[in-house]
């Protein structure tokens, strides 16, 4: 007996306006598959992912999460995660916040508290390339 497909779309089509970004998808991607999504810019692979996670419905056709058809679900109620692609989605967000409270407890603590946040708030950029043992470590205690 063959399993249900994890995702599957069946003639998915997405406008907007007048542009039709995916026009007549059929997809299945097989239970416990790993599955790549690749293509030219602009070809709808974004707009599709954003269908299946719910943040946007299609013009026609239908999404299936398992057996359950899921096109007319809002997000929240898709058992479906999401990975944004950059990095930066919340660029005032990192781990700078711990250094800036003031520990009264011990003046010392607080040095060392500044120093794992500069020391992992590193690791959320880019040019973050340390791979010592010593600084692979956040001990926030």
């Amino acid at each position: 007996m063959s399993e249900v497909a994890d995702v599957r779309l069946v003639d998915v089509t997405k406008r907007f306006d007048d542009v039709t970004a995916v026009d007549r998808l059929s997809l299945e991607i097989e239970h416990g598959s790993f599955f790549a999504l690749l293509g030219p810019s602009g070809c709808g692979k974004t707009t599709t992912l954003r269908m299946i996670g719910g943040f946007e419905q299609p013009t026609e056709g239908q999404i299936y999460l398992g057996n359950t058809e899921v096109s007319g679900l809002p997000s929240y109620k898709r058992d479906v995660n999401t990975v944004f692609q950059s990095y930066a989605l919340f660029p005032q967000a990192n781990a700078s916040p711990a250094s800036s409270r003031v520990d009264s407890s011990s003046g010392s603590r607080s040095h060392e508290r500044w120093s794992t946040s500069r020391r992992c708030s590193s690791w959320t950029s880019p040019s973050a390339r340390s791979t010592s043992s010593s600084e692979s470590r956040c001990n926030w205690s």
